[in-house]
């Protein structure tokens, strides 16, 4: 076993402490070590993957967290084959228990380990003895943990008492429609979330197409159920209007505003739909319906995979977050062949136009979904409203064909914008930018007079000019690369 201290751990109490389960050799040297680090407030715990931990070795180890009796953030990583039998977490489980002042958990469970995954519950069923944590986070790899491992793992979050802040992050793990359902149920009891990060990774088979999304449902329904017991009492869409007071019925597309509109404390949102998880065009739509409600809304954060949403969901998508006024971060990605067309990025430009609040705005518009020049100018029309904008990302990939005029249009925009600090602008091939949008970029970059940030990069092969900067122009960092 050894340790292993960062820069600044010699002469800071908060540094962060790392303890590596390896090896038995040098424990003795480096007990005095963690005894002179009792007071430090964030310790990382690895344990490393081996073919078969023996449970009075293991014991030895894990033993060494109580050490740290003060510590408010623990992080628990279980590596690759580590493959801990149900002893194990338990045992582990217990000393948890014994951390009184730990506020925040976050665990992660590294991919080929069955056996930890499989007896996941024997660890956090300690969770429910932790009365001060606020924060969890779970990251769970690709294991194969099926639906009735999600639904074990979910029922033990249920039982965190004074839980505010969680993230779940479910990569490839075929959890299916039932193991959504049992996140939603989660949801559905957590009634003090502030902060919610939600991953669902590619191919977890939640939802099977228009017809049966029944899954992703499941969880948007019971989202909803924890902060819907004012809805008799709210006009809704007439859509919405079929109750379903049982989680296991309910379909959460059309919960998700049911969810939301109750929510009315949340700042942060970050949700992160992954590709093939057949959200469709009425998926995004009813998903919409939800993000309107969310008025008090501060950062928002969107990732949206390959999940055929068409121009139709996108528009609606905009069209939800045009209400939240309160908007200072908004941070969008619309992944590979979505098809939001023009007419979704024209719709993008009108929600710009009514959030006057925005400080920052990142925008990454994957390859194939054919945004085009008409696209782009209405996406430059709204971006020139953002007068409070200090921080603008826009990545445009391949295969959106914004051509001259579109750049000329998101180039002209930018002269408006003289907050601005820090500009990150891409535009990937076959968007055929040509020289004249190169000129209109300089001429951009020109005015502005508080910039410190530029990172100008287009892949355009027809283009030889490059974007010219005046010398009086001071930058902390500039970058243009063709």
């Amino acid at each position: 076993m050894y340790s292993e201290l960062n820069s600044s751990s010699c002469d800071s109490p908060i540094a962060r402490q790392f303890i590596h389960i390896h090896s038995h050799q040098n424990f003795q040297i480096q007990s005095a070590l963690y005894e002179d680090s009792q007071d430090q407030d964030d310790l990382h715990f690895k344990v490393q993957g081996k073919q078969q931990w023996g449970f009075e070795e293991f014991k030895f180890y894990v033993d060494q967290i109580k050490i740290f009796k003060n510590i408010t953030s623990l992080s628990l990583e279980i590596m690759k084959s580590s493959n801990l039998k149900e002893e194990h977490l338990k045992y582990l489980g217990q000393v948890l228990t014994q951390i009184v002042f730990l506020q925040k958990l976050l665990i992660t469970i590294h991919q080929d380990n069955w056996s930890s995954i499989k007896n996941a519950k024997q660890m956090l069923s300690c969770l429910e003895w932790l009365p001060k944590l606020k924060s969890f986070s779970l990251t769970l790899q690709q294991n194969e943990a099926g639906f009735q491992v999600i639904q074990e793992i979910t029922e033990c979050i249920s039982r965190i008492p004074n839980l505010n802040d969680l993230s779940l992050v479910i990569h490839s793990n075929n959890i299916e429609k039932s193991g959504a359902q049992a996140i939603g149920i989660t949801l559905y009891k957590k009634l003090n979330l502030e902060k919610l990060h939600l991953v669902i990774g590619s191919k977890n088979n939640i939802g099977y197409g228009l017809d049966k999304n029944i899954s992703l449902d499941n969880i948007c329904d019971n989202i909803s159920e924890v902060f819907s017991q004012y809805l008799k009492k709210t006009r809704v869409n007439l859509r919405l209007q079929k109750d379903h007071s049982d989680p296991s019925k309910t379909h959460g597309i059309h919960s998700i505003a049911r969810s939301f509109q109750n929510l009315q404390n949340l700042k942060t949102l970050k949700l992160t739909i992954d590709h093939d998880n057949n959200l469709n065009v009425i998926g995004c739509t009813r998903l919409s319906e939800g993000l309107s409600c969310l008025i008090n809304l501060k950062e928002l954060q969107l990732t949206i995979g390959k999940n055929d949403i068409q121009s139709q969901g996108f528009q609606d998508v905009c069209n939800s977050i045009a209400k939240l006024v309160n908007l200072t971060n908004l941070d969008l990605k619309i992944c590979y062949a979505n098809q939001i067309q023009s007419s979704g990025a024209v719709s993008l430009g009108n929600t710009l136009k009514k959030l006057n609040n925005l400080t920052h705005f990142s925008l990454n518009i994957d390859s194939r979904n054919n945004i085009g020049e008409h696209g782009a100018v209405g996406l430059g029309d709204g971006i020139k409203s953002l007068a409070n904008l200090v921080n603008l990302k826009l990545l445009i990939s391949w295969q959106n064909n914004i051509l001259a005029k579109g750049s000329i249009a998101i180039a002209n925009s930018l002269i408006f914008l003289q907050k601005l600090q820090a500009l990150d602008l891409q535009f990937d091939t076959t968007n055929d930018i040509t020289e004249v949008g190169s000129d209109a970029l300089s001429v951009s970059l020109n005015s502005f007079k508080q910039l410190k940030y530029i990172n100008v990069k287009y892949e355009q092969p027809k283009v030889h000019k490059k974007v010219v900067l005046r010398k009086n122009i001071r930058l902390i960092n500039f970058k243009v690369s063709q």
